[in-house]
Formats: C-alpha cells, structure tokens, sequence
C-alpha cells in the first residue's frame, strides 16, 4: 500500500495547501471595495512623459459621475530605525490620499486616516501598522510620536508626525504583512513630493471607487478611453477591476495546484504496478487454495471476483492512510506558514475513488490470472 499511501498523500496535501493559500489571499483582499479600479501606465508601449499619470488626472476624475473616491499611489522605499538602535528595518512608503482607506478599507487601531487637509497643506503625518509600531517604538498606541524615515536612493529624510496605527488582521498568512499594512507607511503624497530631492516622485498609479459595482466591465472600459481622450494618446494605460485581480489569483492558484497535483498523481502509477506484482505473488503462493476453491464449485467470475475486491480493499485503504496522512502534513505546512488547511471533500471523494480504480485496474490482471489456473494443476502445486 505504500505506493498509494504516498501518491494519495501527496495529492492531498498540496491541494489542502492550495485550497487554504487561496482562501487566505481572499480573505484579505476581500475587503477591497467591490467597485475599485486601478489604472496604471503600460510600460510596453513606449510610454512619453505627457502619458504619465499625474494629481491632475485624479482632480478630473473626480468630475466624472458615480464616482466615490479617488486615490493617487505613489510607492518609495525607506528605512527606519528600530527600538533597538543597532537595528533597522525596510519599510514600503505608500504617497496618496484620504480616499485610499475606502478603496482598500483600511482598519484603523488608534487615531485617522489621512484627511483633505494633509494634502492641502503638505502636512508631515504619517500612518503605520501596528507591528510596525511595535518593531520601532515598544507598543501599538503611538500617536503624535514622531517617525525617523530616511528615504531609498538618496531621495531624502523624513521625519512625520504618526496621525493613525492600521489594526493588524485577526488571521495571520503568508501576505498579510503586505496586505494588512503592517510593514507600510501611509503619507499624503504632495508631503512626500515637498521631501524628496527631486520634489516630484509622480504617481505610480490611481485608485478609484464608483457608488455601485454595476457593469464594472463597462466602467473600466470607460475610463480607459476617458484618459486616452484626456491624453490624446492610445493603448497606453492598464485599467482593470480589482474583483478581477482576485479571479486571477484565483485562477492562477487553481492551476498551480492542479498541475503540481498531476504531477504528484503519477505515483500512483507506480504504487498500482505495486499493487499488481503484490497480487501476482499472492496469486502464485495461494495457488492450492484456488484449485480446492475450483474443485469444490467455484467459478471462474468468483476466483476473480475474490482478488479484484483484495485489491480493492488494499488501495482503498491505502487511500485512506494518505488522505489522513496528507491532511496532517498540510495542517503542518499551513500552520508554519499561519494559514488554515482546507481539505474539501470533493478531492476526499476522488482520492478514495481513484484509490479503489487504481486496485481495479492493476488488479484485474492477477485476478484473471488466478481465475484461469486448471484446478488439477493448482492442486498438484507444491
């Protein structure tokens, strides 16, 4: 059985992984707003400096109707220093605007967001996670402290005020540093512009949230146009959903899994050519009680019926040690990665179906055999 405990095992255990990998990236990027949008620059198609994203495309966007929120992104690498200052740790500068918390929806711990008047007026504020908070200064409540940032590539140093302390998720996973802002800053992009040395980093991309999620198709295809008429350009931006994004994690993770699942599924080719040299030994060595089985009347559908359903019974079971067997590694690999396994009980049903297929299959040769013996030849084996 070990043939099939493995390849059982095996498929059980990644597609548990996959299935609970998925379910925690949903989890976290559920709670983008439905009606989000992110436009961003097609680098491939020979992008001019009059095609890149700016503050003004944001503000003329916020004359189109049905239009919530609007929030420009601009990303900057920095360093900051650490409780213990022989340490210091990277941290990933999120420029843009109070609007963001409602796409994303952002939990806040203790103190706000970003507001209008930070952009007005350039204020030096800044917004961190709650391990960040605990990482650099001791504890999670540390408004109106002040942050020591020094920007990557020599772009500068900052020294903003903490406004706002994101709450961490209540379920850990392998993105939830990225996902839940625990490693990031949030700061009104015009201050960041005032520190930098070239005083103007631009805007990576936008963010934007309609008052409804109908026809978002219809919606993004209809931004897309509005900045290429705003532009005069074509072809040069990237506009797509966020709801999307996530059926293509999604589809992406399916595939992952499916293909390294097949790949593990071969083993079960070589345990059911086990199964088949077990059963032929076995046949060999009970050859004398299939010939008194002969004698006293068994037919040859019952010789083979009885090996077809050893062989059955053999893999079946090797099934179920490896279902068992490739959940508790999944549960080992989910938890060191702090994420749940999810075993669904379609792939339990199949694994117990390919199993007892598997006994079919590599039995019927053995069994036929053994339901082929002359009963007097049987009977003379010694």
């Amino acid at each position: 059985m070990l043939g099939i405990i493995i390849g059982i095992s095996s498929v059980i255990m990644i597609t548990s992984v996959g299935n609970g990998f998925k379910a925690n990236i949903n989890s976290y990027l559920s709670k983008f707003s439905s009606s989000g949008i992110q436009i961003g620059v097609n680098s491939e198609e020979g992008v001019l400096q009059a095609d890149l994203l700016s503050m003004k495309d944001v503000e003329r966007m916020l004359q189109i109707p049905n239009i919530s929120a609007v929030a420009p992104v601009s990303f900057s690498g920095a360093s900051v220093a650490l409780k213990n200052p022989n340490e210091s740790a990277t941290i990933s500068l999120s420029a843009t605007s109070g609007d963001y918390q409602q796409i994303e929806r952002i939990d806040l711990l203790y103190g706000r967001f970003l507001v209008p008047q930070d952009m007005t007026h350039k204020n030096q504020v800044i917004v961190i996670g709650e391990e960040l908070a605990k990482k650099v200064f001791g504890r999670s409540d540390v408004l109106g402290e002040t942050l020591d940032i020094t920007l990557s590539y020599g772009m500068g140093k900052m020294s903003p005020t903490i406004v706002g302390v994101t709450k961490a998720p209540d379920q850990q996973g392998p993105l939830s540093a990225v996902l839940d802002g625990g490693n990031t800053g949030y700061i009104p992009l015009p201050s960041l512009n005032a520190n930098t040395t070239n005083g103007n980093v631009g805007v990576s991309y936008i963010l934007l949230a309609f008052d409804n999620d109908d026809d978002i198709a219809g919606k993004v295809n209809m931004i897309k146009r509005f900045l290429e008429i705003t532009h005069k350009n074509h072809k040069k931006y990237d506009v797509s959903a966020l709801s999307d994004q996530i059926g293509t994690i999604n589809s992406v993770m399916s595939g992952i899994t499916a293909f390294i699942s097949f790949v593990a599924a071969i083993s079960l080719i070589v345990g059911g050519i086990g199964v088949m040299n077990i059963m032929l030994v076995t046949v060999t060595e009970r050859t004398r009680e299939i010939g008194i089985r002969k004698s006293i009347g068994a037919t040859d559908f019952n010789i083979s019926f009885q090996f077809l359903i050893e062989a059955m019974v053999m893999t079946l079971i090797g099934g179920l040690i490896g279902v068992a067997l490739g959940y508790a590694g999944a549960v080992a690999v989910a938890g060191f990665m702090k994420f749940s396994a999810i075993l669904s009980m379609p792939m339990l049903v199949i694994a117990c179906v390919v199993s007892i297929l598997t006994g079919i299959i590599f039995g019927v040769y053995p069994a036929q055999k053994a339901a082929k013996m002359n009963p007097i030849d049987a009977l003379r084996y010694d």
